[in-house]
């Protein structure tokens, strides 16, 4: 789904949202089946909270779009705790090669990423 640019482009806007308010965003990427994140957050929980919120707010729009109701998303995520500036390099690099990686062409993805 998320391959379409009208559907990948809710997502983006929504996690670019609030950026430099509940958190502070590194890298996004919108693959055509699921997203990569890498963002400042305060805490785990607040961390939960926000990714419940994405969630809901672009599944619940995708879905009026689309004429569907029910779950968009997965359930669970996956997150990783950064803690040192190589580990964020090596977060950043992996998010951004990972259109690369899987072959997809320009327009395929949407990618962004906080100047170094």
């Amino acid at each position: 789904m998320l391959r379409r640019p009208e559907l990948s482009g809710i997502v983006e806007e929504n996690l670019r949202h609030l950026d430099g308010e509940k958190y502070q965003l590194d890298a996004i990427v919108v693959m055509p089946n699921h997203v990569h994140l890498l963002a400042g957050i305060r805490g785990r929980g607040e961390m939960m909270s926000l990714c419940r919120n994405w969630k809901r707010y672009t599944g619940g729009r995708i879905n009026t779009l689309l004429g569907k109701s029910g779950q968009f998303w997965q359930w669970e995520s996956f997150d990783h705790v950064v803690r040192s500036p190589a580990s964020l390099e090596k977060f950043r690099e992996y998010i951004l090669k990972n259109p690369i990686k899987a072959r997809l062409r320009e327009g395929e993805y949407r990618a962004w990423a906080k100047p170094k």
